[in-house]
């Protein structure tokens, strides 16, 4: 009697299993046929999806007006370098990594002479102004002992 019962479920389990794979061919059978994309021409007549903006003064006494274009230069957006801020990424030995740029004491960078390399900050000096900068994150993968 337990093997008979033993098998009645097999067997229904198997029919069941079947069942619930056919949905799955269906459905693999929908998606099978090839999908039709866009052509090359089509492709090649979309416009930028950049938006670039830039400041444009019409005259020496009004304020910069805005203006919106579609269209990407190929010298790409305009950026002023001389506002970004210093930043101190790394430094290794008597070198400092600020802004992306590897400097030994007395290189100078933006007017500003490296003097001094702590190991946690950097000291540069302009005329008499002395500007300090430390090291602006801490890397959670990176960890150096000098112990």
């Amino acid at each position: 009697m337990k093997t008979q019962l033993l098998a009645l479920t097999l067997f229904a389990t198997l029919l069941q299993a079947n069942t619930g794979t056919t949905w799955i061919d269906r459905k693999v059978e929908e998606i099978k046929p090839q999908r039709q994309g866009l052509n090359i021409s089509t492709i090649n007549a979309l416009k930028s999806p950049f938006i670039v903006i830039r400041t444009e003064n019409k005259s020496p006494v009004s304020a910069g007006t805005k203006t919106v274009s579609t269209n990407v230069s190929e010298e790409g957006p305009e950026k002023d370098m001389s506002k970004k801020p210093l930043i101190l990424q790394a430094v290794l030995n008597t070198s400092a990594l600020i802004n992306g740029e590897w400097l030994k004491e007395s290189a100078v960078i933006r007017g500003y002479t490296l003097v001094e390399v702590k190991n946690d900050h950097v000291t540069l000096e302009r005329k008499n102004k002395k500007l300090k900068l430390f090291i602006a994150q801490k890397s959670k993968n990176l960890n150096i002992s000098t112990k």
